[in-house]
C-alpha cells in the first residue's frame, strides 16, 4: 500500500480546556481601560515637564545671550518670565495632550478580539510541513529569524527569543536551543490571531550560518505569520546586497 502524501493543513476545532485557560490568562494581562488613562495621564505629565524644561532651558540661553550683547535683563527677573510660563506652559500642556492622546489611540485594544475567542470556543490549527530553513541574524543584538519553506513553496516566520536574549545579556546568540523540525504545529486563536500553541516534531532539519539582516526592524516580517516574499527572493531582499541596490 503507498502511503499518503503529506501536505499542510488547517482545520477549525473546539478548544481544549488548557488552551482556553491560556486566553483567560491573556486576557486578564490585558490593560484595562482605567489602566490605559493612567498611562496615558503619566505619559502627558513626563512630557509636559521635559517640553518645558527645553523652553525654559532656551529661554535662559536667549536671555544670557541677550544680556551679554545689549546689556539687558530678560531673564529670572525680569516681566518676560511670567509669560514664558503661561505661553510655554499652555503650548507644552497641548503638545503633551495631544501627543498622549495619539499614543492612546495607537493602542490597539485586543481584548474584545480575545473575548470573543472565548466564547467562541474555536481554535485554528495548522499543520505545517517544513521542507528548508533559512535564518537571518539581526544586527543590534544578535537575534536570529528563521524562514522556513512549506511543502507548498510558502514561507512561515518565526523570531528565535532566547538567541535575542543571549545576544542582550552579552552572551552568543548562537548558543541558542531553538531547533526546527519537519513537522510545525501552530494553534491560533481565529479572533484576536494569538498563537496559543507552537510545535516542532518529525525529523531535525539543518541549517547553514545565518545571514546578515541588514533592512531596517519596520520592514521585517512579524513573527508566526506567513512572509509574503518568496523563498528564492529572500536573501537578496533581507541581506546586504539588497540595501546596496
Amino acid at each position: 500500500m503507498i502511503a499518503p502524501r503529506l501536505n499542510s493543513r488547517n482545520k477549525m476545532r473546539e478548544i481544549t480546556a488548557s488552551e482556553h485557560e491560556y486566553l483567560e490568562e491573556l486576557l486578564a494581562s490585558m490593560p484595562t481601560t482605567t489602566m490605559r488613562l493612567l498611562e496615558g495621564a503619566q505619559n502627558a505629565l513626563v512630557l509636559w515637564a521635559a517640553s518645558m524644561f527645553g523652553i525654559v532651558i532656551l529661554w535662559l540661553f536667549v536671555a544670557w545671550g541677550i544680556r551679554l550683547v545689549f546689556d539687558a535683563d530678560y531673564g529670572w527677573g525680569s516681566f518676560l518670565a511670567m509669560w514664558v510660563y503661561i505661553i510655554g506652559g499652555s503650548l507644552c500642556a497641548v503638545y503633551a495632550l495631544v501627543s498622549s492622546v495619539n499614543w492612546i489611540r495607537s493602542w490597539k485594544d485586543l481584548r474584545p478580539l480575545i473575548k470573543s475567542d472565548l466564547l467562541n470556543g474555536k481554535v485554528d490549527e495548522e499543520n505545517i510541513i517544513v521542507t528548508e530553513v533559512m535564518r537571518f541574524q539581526e544586527q543590534e543584538h544578535g537575534g536570529l529569524i528563521y524562514f522556513l519553506r512549506t511543502k507548498e513553496d510558502r514561507v512561515f516566520v518565526l523570531y528565535d527569543e532566547e538567541s535575542q536574549d543571549l545576544g542582550v545579556n552579552g552572551d552568543d546568540p548562537l548558543k541558542s536551543s531553538f531547533s526546527v523540525g519537519n513537522l510545525l504545529n501552530v494553534v491560533r486563536a481565529p479572533s484576536s490571531n494569538f498563537v496559543i500553541k507552537r510545535d516542532f516534531s518529525g525529523s531535525p532539519i539543518q541549517f547553514g550560518e545565518p545571514i546578515d539582516m541588514i533592512v531596517q526592524p519596520e520592514l521585517w516580517p512579524e513573527s508566526e505569520s506567513w512572509c509574503s516574499i518568496p523563498w528564492d527572493e529572500l536573501e537578496a531582499h533581507f541581506s546586504e546586497a539588497a540595501s546596496l541596490k
